[in-house]
């Protein structure tokens, strides 16, 4: 598990970049009283450059990663900074491993784990701050 994170960590720059990018590109602006103007946005933000560039980027990581990436967004989300210190990598990983039914060596699929991710519009955010977390419990 430490190895396939050490070559997310090394990566995860560059895809929150891009996610952070998608992000700012597709913000959904529409009129609240118009539900088909929100639909058309919505849809029209999964064809733009920047979220092909991130799905591109997504597409190209190993099952193994794409679990990895996601149990970060999570940690980036739920956890902590106060007393972070205080936890263990290996146990935090396990635990977002087996809530999201992940097996490091096992496929998944890739579809649908790339789409629970990029569909986030705060995707950027949680990547970098769970980036931040777990590097603080590498060091």
């Amino acid at each position: 598990m430490i190895q396939t994170l050490s070559n997310v960590i090394n990566k995860m720059p560059n895809i929150i970049r891009l996610a952070k990018e998608n992000s700012k590109n597709n913000a959904i602006d529409f009129d609240s009283n118009d539900s088909d103007s929100l639909i058309k946005a919505y849809k029209s933000s999964f064809n733009s450059k920047s979220n092909s560039e991130l799905l591109n980027r997504f597409s190209n990581l190993s099952d193994d990663e794409i679990m990895v990436v996601q149990a970060i967004m999570y940690i980036g989300r739920d956890e902590l900074e106060d007393g972070i210190e205080n936890k263990d990598l290996s146990v935090l990983m396990d635990s977002y491993f087996e809530e999201l039914g992940f097996e490091l060596g096992k496929s998944i699929n890739r579809d649908v784990e790339i789409r629970q991710m990029t569909g986030k519009g705060v995707l950027g955010e949680y990547l970098e701050r769970g980036t931040r977390l777990v590097n603080m419990l590498l060091n």
